[in-house]
């Protein structure tokens, strides 16, 4: 029977509430090895509100079947075109995930399976089809599997990661922490302060923001964190510009804050519509209007220089030969100076010799004084008579 298939699928599950015990366990137990072509029987009996021990017996083989067996076969539902179908597959993946909530993490299946489906799909219209479901079944479900997703491919497609937007704050809390947690790839911080600015704008976030200058190309270095944080910066500026909670009035405040010394100011002013490219075209020229003066100015310069140079070298020739006409008569006045020196020397000499010599004729003439006076002494004592007139005629022949 379980060979046969969707063959004996109706008649089977007639049996699944069959008033022997036996017999409704063995139905039951061949519906769950048929597998996929007893979900149509299943759905019907679910649907079925007539029959509510049907139901719970369809529900509970349901619930026995393999993952790994009907996963594909639900989301191929979910993604057709027949309306039936959609509804069967909505209807019995959210049974099958309600039931899947009650296990351990690892071992949910269908919500990992959809949002892998969303990750490879490149079909819009399947894929919203599928997010929307992940939705309805609540942020207490998906949330975990998502972020996991999230973290496990930063770059996966954009449709996923709008998901994040629709839900509430505990999503956005648990991404706060992915964010502020060190070992987080840049990548994966970009991401989740994209969407964490959009929403929360959290201070952690909006200090990448603030900071946006540490990280730019101005200050690219060996070792720098350029260009994985620059991402992360933009990434949370373009949030809180595209949520509308920076708006002009928000950028006017952040162009009129004088104590705002980094780069912010300027990207303020920039979307504000402040262009700085003509006011550097104007400094520009006039940068290089000064150049082109300074080297006039320079080589004017450079040519009174050297005419300075020239004058400076004809002044000193005319020095050295005044130096040198100095050093003759330099030699003729030493020469002057000792010749006076000695003149005056002599001078001295002869006058210290004068005074001595008139000094002795002084003397002299005292001691011939003396002498005439006491000779004239003598003679007054002597007798007068013939010694008298030898005497006078003695005088008379001094």
């Amino acid at each position: 029977m379980i060979r046969n298939g969707g063959l004996v699928v109706s008649r089977v599950g007639d049996l699944i509430v069959n008033s022997n015990p036996s017999v409704a366990k063995s139905a039951q137990f061949i519906l769950s090895e048929i597998g996929v072509p007893a979900l149509s029987f299943i759905w019907s009996a679910q649907s079925d509100r007539s029959n509510l021990a049907r139901r719970e017996a369809a529900m509970a083989v349901f619930r026995s079947m393999p993952p790994e067996v009907i996963k594909n076969e639900l989301v191929s539902l979910l993604v057709g075109d027949d309306r039936d179908d959609i509804a069967m597959a909505v209807s019995l993946l959210l049974e099958r995930i309600h039931e899947e909530a009650k296990l351990p993490y690892q071992e949910h299946v269908m919500v990992p399976e959809l949002i892998e489906f969303v990750q490879t799909s490149t079909v819009q219209e399947t894929n919203l089809r599928i997010m929307a479901l992940l939705l309805l079944l609540g942020e207490q479900t998906v949330i975990d599997h998502m972020v996991q997703a999230l973290i496990d491919n930063p770059l996966q497609r954009k449709q996923l990661v709008y998901l994040f937007l629709l839900l509430g704050p505990k999503t956005q809390h648990l991404l706060l922490e992915v964010f502020d947690d060190p070992d987080s790839p840049a990548a994966l911080r970009a991401e989740v302060a994209s969407l964490l600015s959009m929403t929360i704008a959290p201070e952690d976030v909006k200090d990448y923001v603030y900071n946006i200058d540490r990280y730019g190309i101005a200050n690219r270095r060996p070792g720098s964190p350029y260009p994985e944080e620059l991402s992360v910066s933009l990434r949370a500026l373009g949030g809180l510009l595209v949520s509308g909670q920076w708006d002009v009035r928000k950028l006017q405040e952040l162009r009129e804050d004088k104590s705002e010394e980094g780069a912010l100011r300027e990207v303020a002013n920039v979307l504000l519509g402040w262009r700085y490219e003509p006011q550097l075209l104007k400094l520009q020229q006039e940068n290089d209007l000064q150049r082109e003066n300074f080297k006039k100015d320079l080589l004017a310069s450079t040519v009174k220089m050297a005419e300075q140079q020239t004058r400076i070298s004809s002044l000193e020739e005319e020095l050295e030969k005044v130096n040198d006409a100095h050093g003759v008569h330099e030699d003729e006045l030493k020469k002057a100076l000792r010749e006076k020196d000695g003149l005056k020397a002599m001078v001295e000499q002869l006058t210290k010799e004068r005074n001595r010599l008139r000094l002795e004729v002084e003397q002299l003439e005292d001691d011939k004084s003396e002498l005439i006076d006491r000779y004239q002494a003598m003679q007054r004592q002597l007798p007068k008579g013939p010694t008298s007139s030898s005497s006078q005629s003695q005088r008379s022949h001094p």
